[in-house]
Formats: structure tokens, sequence, C-alpha cells
């Protein structure tokens, strides 16, 4: 009796909890509809200028002569609009005009627009207006041709790589595979679809009062819905591979055929491993549509405002990522739509279908071991790199994203944590570090130089008279800034303004060394340019697309800290005006050896620029700390260390407190993005100013140097007009000015005046050392004296003395430098417990 009770007790509250559960989601489907009804005809509209980069191909290039064709059916009897996909790298200097005209199936013209091929954006889709009323269901003929265009600077038409539908595209006669890279708006099909989610969505929220036992209450039915629910547990991977690559548009019929059975592998053996797990069917159903939800849109935004699908880096690093996503601007596409409700449908139904027995022992034994053999299978196939780039299937560690594209989003992440780990040397051994690192570890009154001679060369001795010279007897503050994506983008090409952006900057000129300082980061990854300038490693050696602070400060390295420690520095504190978690830095800063690391919150009512505390409270923080040192401690030398936040990107929302006071003057250039940011570079400008301005009037010595950490992610689009052609085809000396950022080295004390061509940011620390008159670590020397034979070294390649540019990789008369310099690094940052200490530390340090 009691236990009769206790089932009852135990009915009635699951049916009370699957109530709440129903009532929960009718609030979300109903949430669903309001936002469907409020947005889709947007998004679709926005959702036609999708494209997959694995799945375009050129078609022509337009001139006089020739036109291209593409048959199309109508499909409803408004024609909106078109968009047509070009390259068109002359953008804005274009001179003709394109013609589409469209045909009927008798050939007569139906109606003709003309677009000046200045105004043709470069790959990307232009939209042509055409408010047309067509037959539908009627075929018609799209003609694309041009009139008065430059030879050999008219835009470029695009086609699919294979046609679904049957109807290819032509061009001067020749019928090519895969049909014209072109969208047609039609409003009553945007209506006809978002009818359909909204009548899809009313039907769910209905199914959920259906009861399973009057849903398959006969002996067929019984039949059909285990029949149903097999099916759906069976294709649920499919259908997660199918959702991941609909959030960026990417068709599976384009993906590589080897990518695509990696891919559903893949996806296979996860969903059975996660059955495994739980021996829930239910679980396992809703878990892979919604994690594979979850997870495609994840990879959208990241693609959005960086550029750059999700890595496997990324993992390390999703605090930070967290922190500063709120401050993109993020717009949905008919996918989050239809995903959605493709998900919603499955999980509905699902539920309401018969169920099996979990697993028996034997069954559960029996996919443990398909799944091993699938791992297996693919972990091997991803070591084997020629036979997978012989069918077309490789991580793209240039271009994540046509990578992705091109393979299937799991499969390209899978080829990418292969690049997680940094590979031994060639030659590498602890005794070979020392052959390398002894020739720099020297008593006093001895030295050494790169060749391994056992004395310092005449240039040497003459650079050290000459800092001797100008340095003081006190040793000098250092102050240290970088500056978030503080750049000058005219390194690429000039840009006409309203007004110089940087003037005061540019007036230093006593005391002032300036230069071009060579990073490894474009766009984000911050904590990159601060692992290189504070450690002297570089990321060149490093795996691409790996984050210094969150995978390789494990322990204590060697760094610039704890040199000026060994020197009597006191202070030695880190600032950075944002959220403190970022980038693993308050476990690094302590490894480091910083004494304090003030945050966000160590600021009171600071002055805001956008949603960022500004560069000129961060600089009034730095003064107040040093008159804080001053007053406590005025005997000993201070360092500070200083990571700005102000110009940090997302460059698309206006700020009621932030005027565009630079204006873009040049049309071909003129964008949104890019005057917002050179005025923020202004704000750092005058507060820069205001910081040199309070230590001019300081006795003590003191360094102040200031670098930025990446230029801007501003979009493409910009970047490609203002280098004058497509990102792809730059050269490696073209393509290093993206990585090229100022740096300048001011003081309040008589320093030789320079100007430095080419520097990476590896040898930033070392150089500082020099300018202030101090010792430094053998490898700090080491550095700074590699630094005369390769003055560049970066994740894009190196420059040589002889000023030639290189690509990684390359073989060249400085390829012995990098081998020894990669070999010093992996003993330094990976084989760390075996480190040469005598070389990395502060117990030998060297003039």
């Amino acid at each position: 009796m009691n236990i009769n009770k206790l089932k009852e007790k135990a009915v009635e509250k699951m049916t009370v909890f699957e109530r709440g559960i129903r009532g929960f989601v009718i609030i979300l489907l109903a949430g669903f509809f309001v936002l469907t009804c409020l947005t889709f005809s947007d998004y679709r509209k926005e959702s036609l200028t999708e494209v997959g980069l694995s799945g375009i191909r050129e078609l022509v290039m337009l001139d006089n002569e020739v036109e291209a064709r593409q048959d199309f059916r109508a499909k409803f009897r408004s024609l909106d609009s078109i968009y047509v996909y070009f390259a068109n790298e002359h953008e804005g200097k274009n001179e003709g005009c394109v013609q589409f005209t469209i045909l009927d199936s008798d050939g007569n013209e139906v109606t003709s627009r003309e677009v000046e091929a200045s105004s043709i954006i470069n790959k990307d889709f232009t939209e042509i207006k055409l408010d047309q009323k067509l037959q539908p269901l009627h075929n018609y003929t799209l003609v694309i041709s041009g009139e008065s265009l430059t030879a050999g600077k008219s835009p470029i038409l695009y086609r699919e790589r294979k046609s679904w539908g049957g109807k290819n595209a032509q061009a001067a006669g020749i019928v090519y595979a895969g049909k014209m890279e072109v969208s047609y708006y039609y409003p009553a099909e945007t209506m006809v679809q978002m009818s359909l989610i909204l009548a899809g969505i009313l039907g769910l929220m209905a199914l959920l009062f259906v009861k399973k036992e009057k849903l398959w209450n006969g002996k067929i039915s019984s039949k059909a819905g285990i029949g149903l629910e097999n099916l759906i547990f069976f294709v649920t991977p499919l259908i997660s591979f199918y959702m991941v690559e609909h959030f960026t548009y990417n068709f599976i019929g384009d993906i590589y055929f080897a990518g695509v059975v990696m891919n559903l592998v893949l996806y296979y053996s996860l969903y059975f491993l996660g059955y495994l797990i739980t021996n829930n069917r239910m679980a396992n159903v809703l878990g892979c549509l919604w994690v594979s939800y979850i997870l495609g849109a994840a990879n959208y935004f990241v693609l959005s405002f960086r550029g750059t699908p999700i890595l496997p880096t990324d993992i390390l690093s999703a605090t930070t990522a967290m922190n500063v996503a709120e401050n993109y601007t993020y717009s949905l596409n008919s996918a989050f739509f239809t995903n959605a409700l493709l998900a919603a449908f499955l999980s509905i139904f699902y539920r309401k279908c018969k169920r099996e027995k979990k697993m028996t022992g034997k069954r559960r034994i029996a996919v443990l071991a398909t799944v091993m053999a699938a791992s297996i299978c693919v972990c091997g196939l991803i070591g084997q790199e020629k036979i997978l780039e012989g069918c077309n299937v490789k991580a793209d560690i240039w271009n994540q994203k046509r990578g992705y594209s091109r393979d299937g989003a799991l499969a390209s992440f899978c080829l990418n944590a292969k690049y997680l780990y940094a590979e031994k040397p060639d030659g590498y051994s602890v005794d070979k570090v020392k052959e390398i690192a002894e020739t720099y570890i020297w008593n006093e009154g001895e030295s050494a130089s790169l060749s391994g001679v056992s004395s310092r060369s005449k240039s040497s001795q003459s650079e050290k008279k000459e800092t001797d010279s100008s340095s003081q007897k006190k040793k000098p503050n250092i102050i240290m800034i970088m500056n978030e994506a503080f750049s000058d983008l005219q390194v690429i090409n000039p840009i006409q303004t309203n007004q110089d952006y940087m003037p005061f900057l540019h007036s230093l000129k006593k005391n002032t060394i300036k230069g071009n300082l060579f990073v490894s980061i474009f766009g984000a990854g911050t904590c990159n340019s601060e692992f290189e300038v504070l450690t002297g490693n570089s990321m060149a050696f490093l795996p691409s697309g790996s984050i210094g602070y969150t995978q390789y400060v494990k322990d204590e390295m060697p760094n610039l800290v704890q040199t000026l420690k060994a020197q009597g520095y006191t202070g030695n504190i880190a600032v950075h005006p944002y959220l403190a978690d970022g980038w693993n830095r308050p476990t690094v800063y302590s490894l480091f050896g910083f004494e304090k690391f003030l945050s966000q919150d160590d600021f009171e009512n600071p002055e805001m620029i956008r949603k960022y505390i500004s560069d000129k409270e961060d600089y009034k923080k730095l003064i107040s700390l040093y008159e804080e040192k001053k007053e406590n401690n005025p005997d000993s030398p201070c360092f500070l260390f200083n990571v700005t936040m102000q110009n940090h990107g997302g460059f698309s929302k206006d700020y009621g407190n932030l005027e565009k006071e630079i204006k873009i003057t040049d049309p071909t250039l003129k964008d949104d993005e890019a005057e917002q940011y050179l005025s923020l570079i202004k704000k750092s400008d005058d507060a820069f100013k205001m910081l040199v301005s309070y230590f001019k009037k300081q006795e003590e010595p003191t360094l102040i140097i200031m670098w930025g950490d990446h230029e801007p992610s501003v979009h493409d689009e910009f970047y490609q007009k203002l280098y004058g052609k497509d990102m792809s085809e730059l050269s490696v000396e073209e393509l290093q000015k993206k990585y090229q950022v100022p740096f300048v080295i001011w003081a309040n004390y008589d320093i030789e005046e320079k100007e430095i061509e080419a520097m990476s940011a590896n040898y930033l620390g070392s150089y500082i050392l020099q300018t202030a008159g101090l010792k430094m670590t053998p490898y700090q020397r080491y550095l700074l004296d590699l630094s005369k034979k390769l003055p560049v070294i970066n994740s894009v390649g190196y420059i040589g003395d002889d000023k030639k540019y290189y690509e990684q990789g390359d073989e060249s008369e400085y390829s012995d430098y990098i081998s020894n310099y990669k070999i010093l690094q992996y003993n330094n940052v990976i084989d760390y417990k075996n480190r040469y200490e005598n070389f990395f530390s502060t117990d030998n340090l060297v003039d």
C-alpha cells in the first residue's frame, strides 16, 4: 500500500514537472513567434548576401565585348532586387559602367539597369534595385555586360563551384559548371518563408498538448512511432552537421567529399560517445541538437566580429572573449530562425515518439568499440597531412575562414588542434642550447657575439660608450605603455584627413627615439604582443593561433620585470583599465614578478570614451602611482607597465561621449569605422601629450615607452581600398604593413635621437634596457645583437639586414640564426624544466 502511494506521488510530481517544462517551452516558442514577426524580413534580406568561400570560383572579367548570362525561373511576381557577387580591386576608381538586363524566354528585354563600375563592391555582393514585375514560374535570363570599361581594371563575376539546379552560368559563349553567384530577392518569398516558420511554431505549440499515447495508439501507428524515433535518433548527427554549417551558409554540397566524410565520422563518434555516457536516447538527441545550435551560433558571431572562426586556442581564452564580446555589433541571419525551428521540431516530436529500452551491456560494448575505432581512424588521419592535402583537406592557417568553409567547421577545428603545441626544433638538445648560450655568459670585462667569438665587436663597444655617455648616474624610472590598437594606418598607403590625428607624436624630436615596430598579431590577441615585449620570445616559433599567456606561461618565466627588479627597481606595477581576468593576466603577472596589478576596479569615477576608460584617465593613474612612489621611496627607480583599453575594437556603434573629429576627405576611402578609429587615435595622442608634459617638469630621469599592440580590426573592405588590391594578393612585404605599429621612446633627459626603420616586438625589451643604460641577461643581450642581423622576426616572416622580406620557412643566409634562436626559445618556453638558467636568469647580468 505504501509502495503504491509512493508511486502515485512520484507520478504526480513527474506530471507537475512535465507541465512546468511544457509551459516553459511554450513561453520560448511564443517569444520566438514574436521575434520572427518583428525581424525575420530584415534578416532574410541580409542572408542573401552570405556566401561560402569554398563554393565560389571566378567566372569572367567583364569587358566591353564579353557578356555573362544566367537563366533563372521567376518564383514570384515581384522581383525587388538582385545581389551579384563581384571582385573589384579598383573599387572607387573604375571607369565605365556595368549593365544588368533581364530578358524573357523569347529574348525580349524586360528591364535594364546601369551601375557605375566604381560603385561595384569588391569581394562582396552589390545590390541592383529592380522593382520589376515578372510572370511567376516563367523562364528569364539575366545578362551582365560592360560598357566603356578599362581593360584589366573591370569587375570580375563569380560562379558557384558546381550547380545543384542544372542551370549553369555562361560567359563568352562558354557554359561553366555552377550558377552565377546571384541572389534574387522576392518580398513574397520572404513572407512565405516567414509564414511557414510561424505555422511551424504554432504547430509545435499544438503538438505539446497532444499525448503520445493518443498519437501512437494503433498497431501501425505504434510501429511508425518506433520507426520515426529510430530515424530521428540516427540522423541527428547529420542534422547537427547541417545546422552548424548553415549558420555561415556553408552548403554541405560545397565541402570537399573527404571533408564531409571526416565531419560525419566526428559528429557520429561524439554523438555515440554521449550515448554511451548517458545511456539515454532522449538526452542524447536533445543535447546533440542544442549544443550544435549554440556552437554554430557562436562560430557565426566570432566570425562576424573577428573575421576568423572559432579555433582551439579560443577555448583557453574564453573569459577574455566574453569580456569583449558585448562591445561588438551583432546581427542575426535567417539561419537562426530555421535552425531553431528544426531543432525544436525534432526535439518535441522525438519526445512524443515511443522509446525503446536502454542499451544492454553487450550493445554498449559494441558501440564503445565502434566509437574507439572511428576515433583512432580520425586521429590517425589528422596526422596524415599529405593524404589529406591530396583530398583538398588541410588546416588553412593563413585564412581560417576559407578553411572552415572548404572543410567544414568541426573537421577544421580538429585539424587546427595539432597546432596547439610547439614542435621540437630540428637539432634541439640541452647540450645544443648550452653550446649556443655559453658564448653569451661571461664574467665582468668579457663579452660575446653571435658568431660565438668571446669578444665584443667594435660596433658593440661604441654603442656601450654611447649609452654610457647618455645615461644618468641615477637609473631612470621606466614607464611602458602598450596602447590598445594604436597604429598609423598610413604605413599602408596615404590617407587624406581633415587634420593630423597624431600631431603631438609627429612633433616629438628632442630626446626621442621613434620607429616602426613589427608585431605578430592583427586585430586581436593583445597578450601576444605583451608576451613578445616582456619575455623576448617570438610568436613566430609557436603554432599559428597560439595565445602566449594562456598556453605557455605555466611557471616562472624570465622576463623584463625580473631584470629590472634585480637592478633595484621598485613599484613594478601592472595597470590595465579593464576587467582583470582577461588573458590569464593575474596568474601571468604574478609569475612574471609584478608586485601589484591594477584593473578597472581600481579607478574611481573615471572618464569614459565609448565604454572604456580613456587613455587620459589611464595616464592620470600612472602619474598618481609615480607620485606615490616619489613620496614613499624617492631613492629607487620605479617600473610601471600599462596596457590601455580606450581604442579596443568594435568601431561600428556611435557614442555620445566620442566626437568623430577626424574625417577622411578622400571619398574612395570614406569609412565610418575608420573615422571613429582615427578619432580615438587623436584622443590617444592628446593623452600622451598630457603625460609627457607632466614628466618634462620632473627632476627624476624617466623613460616613457609607448607602442601599439596591433592594427585595428576595421572591416576588410576598408583595408582592401587602402591597399588598392585584394588581401589575398598581398606580397609578404605588403602583408607586413598590417603588422606594423609605431613605437616611441621619450626621455626627460638627454638621449640620442634616432629613427628606427624596423624592429620586431621581441627585441623591444632589450632595446629599452640598452637605452636606459642598464644591464641585461645573456639572453636579452643575445637578442639585442641578433636584432642587428635580423631586425624583424614575427608570425608573418622576417626581414634581414639586407632589407629583404622573407616568409617563415624560407631558406636564406639567415636560416642558421633563426634555427639557433628557435632552439633557445624552445628551451626557455617549452622545455622549461630543463631551462639553462645561467643564460636566461638574472644571475649573470651583463652590459
